[in-house]
């Protein structure tokens, strides 16, 4: 089996279709251990940061600077930085959300299933 995060080669679908039909947690999921997974590690962090604590979506955000500034659209500072875990936790709770709650619920099942582990976490046995 090809180790994780080893090919920056993604063959999945488009975030844009992820999105649209609300299949990016289930992807996320499935695609965790490929070659080019969805999210690296530290993006996977914050996921499952946001997935246990989902009111902390402004702190996450505030930290990795990509909070939107006052009169920005929503989630401009994510899209600045590229983020698509950022998109996701300004959007959260709005009707532009990019997470349903029922995709969340998955998320917070699989971490807390011991899914979602980072390379160092692996190979640390944490």
């Amino acid at each position: 089996m090809p180790q994780r995060n080893t090919s920056n080669n993604y063959t999945g679908p488009s975030v844009r279709s992820m999105t649209s039909t609300h299949t990016l947690a289930r992807e996320v999921i499935a695609r965790h251990d490929d070659e080019c997974p969805i999210f690296d590690d530290e993006s996977i962090l914050d996921l499952r940061r946001f997935a246990q604590y989902p009111a902390q979506a402004r702190d996450i955000l505030r930290e990795r600077g990509m909070l939107d500034s006052e009169g920005e659209e929503l989630g401009a500072g994510a899209k600045a930085h590229g983020s698509l875990t950022g998109l996701i936790f300004a959007t959260w709770g709005t009707e532009a959300s990019v997470l349903t709650e029922g995709e969340l619920a998955d998320l917070r099942a699989w971490f807390e299933g011991g899914g979602g582990r980072t390379d160092a976490e692996t190979a640390t046995g944490a």
